[in-house]
């Protein structure tokens, strides 16, 4: 099949991606492939480095000396479906920054990130070939990062706990159930977060993150805390094993030592028992509580 293009676009040599960081609560990695710490309740943060010679977009896209043009990040996530993009910066000569940020529910499977040049304004002069309508896609180019493996998507269920009677009915935010302690079970095919939809603030923040950040953060904590408190309750977990992909041992390990690092689940249990509020000092520090 043959694209035809409406207009011209700008040159691949006037706009490269130095670098794309991802930063994994406070882990910041280079241009990665792969997010190997990585799970549903742990937020991303993504800057892409990109480098632009705004002479030669005007030159090569056929545009007047001047004009603006705007930069963004766009993202599909295969594993939820969502797609969203970050706000729009005007481009400056040489390096240019710009990143969003992503709760770790909005995320899953591989996400795509495109770099994304479009023209800002309606030109002052109209020139044969060159765009000249607002928004108006000038250049593009595709990051790929996978996150998880296929169908490892942390299950939710957005359910009325009235009707359902889960939490005995109480007008609870949420609640996180495992269904199994037993280390080669399946992780996620044996936990799942369910969203009390009689909750208007958990409604509102289904509806559309955006309106609840402070919600966000308060679940992504939560979770993050649950998770913990289970690894600590199984029998035999040892961090520094290798458990199935996508085990109950797996999970249940990657949180562990993402939020106490280099530490012993005897080390750990002996926290929570003497010094809990040592403890939790810990998780809200890794989890992101009010972050």
């Amino acid at each position: 099949m043959i694209h035809v293009l409406s207009h011209r676009e700008i040159d691949d040599e006037a706009v490269s991606l130095q670098n794309l960081i991802v930063n994994v609560v406070g882990h910041e990695l280079s241009s990665p492939e792969y997010v190997p710490d990585w799970d549903h309740a742990t937020p991303l943060k993504i800057r892409a480095e990109v480098f632009v010679e705004l002479n030669k977009c005007w030159e090569t896209a056929g545009l007047d000396t001047g004009t603006d043009l705007g930069l963004s990040l766009v993202w599909h996530s295969s594993g939820s479906g969502l797609r969203g993009a970050s706000t729009i910066q005007t481009v400056r000569d040489g390096r240019n920054d710009v990143s969003i940020d992503f709760e770790g529910f909005e995320l899953g499977g591989t996400l795509t990130i495109q770099i994304v040049v479009t023209l800002l304004g309606a030109p002052t002069e109209r020139r044969p070939l060159a765009a000249h309508r607002p928004g108006s896609r000038l250049r593009g180019s595709e990051k790929r990062i996978r996150l998880e493996g296929a169908g490892s998507r942390f299950p939710i269920s957005h359910v009325s706990f009235a009707e359902t009677g889960l939490a005995g009915g109480l007008p609870a935010a949420w609640l996180v159930l495992f269904e199994s302690k037993e280390l080669y079970d399946s992780g996620v095919g044996n936990m799942r977060l369910y969203m009390n939809t009689d909750h208007e603030h958990v409604r509102d923040y289904v509806a559309d993150p955006d309106l609840r950040p402070d919600l966000g953060h308060v679940l992504r904590a939560d979770v993050n805390r649950q998770v913990v408190l289970h690894a600590l309750q199984a029998e035999d977990l040892d961090p520094t094993a290798t458990y199935p992909s996508e085990s109950m041992g797996e999970l249940l390990a990657m949180s562990f030592n993402r939020n106490f690092p280099g530490r012993t689940v005897e080390e750990i249990q002996a926290m929570l028992k003497n010094s809990p509020g040592e403890f939790e000092a810990h998780l809200q520090a890794r989890g992101g509580f009010l972050a």
